[in-house]
Parts: structure tokens; C-alpha cells; sequence
């Protein structure tokens, strides 16, 4: 019996966990996006509904690059998307094993629902 099962877990995660990969993420995007996101007063704005601007330089150019907003409807949808389709990126998340590219493939869960760059 070659049967594969699906079960959803709950996991919870803190807001000061959030703010550190957000941070891993600014680094890691650089090579499509500029964002401002080492700063602690945009991670926390990120994390309102208000949410902040990440320009996007591969869906137009260095003087007019595509805005997306990012806030915590988009963060907690890319955490979930991340869990499902990225889980080993996840897991590295959970498991505080993360790096600059694991920051990269979370913010653009978070953006566009799946990695579209690198």
C-alpha cells in the first residue's frame, strides 16, 4: 500500500521570529528587489495592514521597478504557502537554521505565492 496522507498542524509563531526573517529577506532579495526591510520601523509596519513597499526591479526598471505592498495578510498567507510547497525552507525557519535565501524564498511566498527569481 503506496497511500500518501496529508494532515495540517498548528504551529504558532512569535512576531519577534517574523521580524528576523524579515530581516534575513532584505538581504536576500537584492538581487530583485530594493526594500528597507533591516529596519525594525519597517518590519513592524510590514506587519500591520498598512504593510510596506518592496520595489521590485525585474517587473520594470531601477527608476520605475512594480511596488508591491507587503503586510499581514500577505505574511501569514506566504508562511502558510512556504509550509506547503517550500517545507524545507519552513522547517529551516523552525528549526533556526535560516539564512539570507531562505529569507528570499519566504518574502516571495509571501509576494507571489510561489519562488519566481533565483
Amino acid at each position: 500500500m503506496n497511500k500518501k496522507i496529508t494532515i495540517s498542524i498548528r504551529h504558532h509563531i512569535k512576531l519577534e521570529d517574523i521580524k528576523d526573517w524579515l530581516n534575513c529577506a532584505s538581504s536576500g532579495v537584492k538581487y530583485w528587489a530594493g526594500n528597507a526591510l533591516c529596519f525594525e520601523s519597517e518590519t513592524e509596519k510590514a506587519l500591520t495592514d498598512e504593510g510596506v513597499e518592496i520595489q521590485d526591479f525585474e517587473e520594470g526598471d531601477d527608476l520605475n521597478p512594480k511596488i508591491h505592498i507587503l503586510n499581514l495578510k500577505k505574511i501569514k498567507k506566504g508562511l502558510t504557502i512556504m509550509a506547503k510547497k517550500y517545507p524545507k525552507h519552513f522547517a529551516d525557519f523552525l528549526k533556526e537554521d535560516y539564512d539570507n535565501g531562505t529569507g528570499d524564498v519566504f518574502l516571495q511566498c509571501c509576494l507571489f505565492g510561489e519562488i519566481i527569481y533565483g
